[in-house]
């Protein structure tokens, strides 16, 4: 005995079937569209003021013709504006330019042209640089400041016999890459003189000091260095030539 349980009976499936064999679908209800009843936004207020609304209390833009009631107004504030912001606008470009200039100086500056001096302040410290020849410093009187040499191809001559000599230390600072390096120092107990040297390939004669071949790194200083009221520091950098520092008088 079979026993059909809870299954419908097979006229009642057939009676859910409509007249072309398919069963009946209810198709869900259509969305509202959101954007059918909104028109374009409100256009932005014709007023200078930032807390005024794009719409009225009834939601209607609002058209306040005394805020630009005609269009030679509007022009006349946009002129006033122009006149405004031109001065500021010439100051800033003519800083701007002002700007490059010192800029391709500076750049233009650095670079080393033959036979020719750049001498330069900077802070009461003064710089020389040269290429190709030779520098000689103190054939007048003149007033020693720290300072800082560069030579490339050249000898450097420095007398410091007829140099004012500040108190203090005093710090000189020699470089050669090719060439002889010549400082005559005064033979005086009131100034105190050190000097560091460092040379690769030469001689060098500091004070009563002298060595040669190469790799030759000295630093000699006169006695009671450290009491004197004023003091010079040479530091001499050669990679090719001859360093001496000489006492005179």
């Amino acid at each position: 005995m079979l026993f059909r349980g809870n299954r419908p009976k097979r006229t009642d499936r057939q009676a859910d079937h409509g007249a072309d064999g398919w069963n009946s679908v209810t198709p869900p209800p259509v969305p509202p569209n959101p954007f059918q009843h909104h028109g374009p936004p409100p256009a932005p207020p014709l007023t200078d003021d930032p807390a005024a609304s794009f719409t009225n209390a009834n939601g209607a833009p609002v058209n306040d013709p005394a805020a630009y009631s005609d269009e030679r107004e509007r022009q006349s504030h946009a002129q006033e504006r122009q006149q405004h912001s031109d001065p500021y606008r010439q100051e800033r470009d003519q800083y701007r330019q002002h700007y490059r200039d010192e800029r391709h100086a500076h750049h233009h500056g650095r670079h080393w042209h033959k036979d020719h001096w750049k001498d330069r302040w900077h802070e009461g410290k003064q710089s020389h640089s040269r290429f190709i020849g030779d520098i000689f410093l103190g054939n007048d009187y003149w007033e020693l400041r720290p300072m800082n040499i560069s030579m490339f191809i050249g000898d450097t001559t420095i007398d410091l016999t007829k140099a004012q000599i500040p108190s203090g230390e005093t710090k000189l600072y020699i470089s050669s890459f090719i060439g002889d390096v010549k400082v005559f120092v005064p033979n005086d107990a009131n100034i105190g003189v050190q000097v560091v040297s460092s040379c690769l390939i030469g001689d060098v004669s500091i004070l009563d000091q002298k060595r040669g071949g190469l790799f030759n790194q000295t630093t000699v200083e006169t006695l009671s260095y450290q009491d004197t009221e004023k003091k010079v520091v040479l530091v001499v950098s050669s990679f090719i030539g001859d360093v001496r520092v000489t006492k005179v008088g």
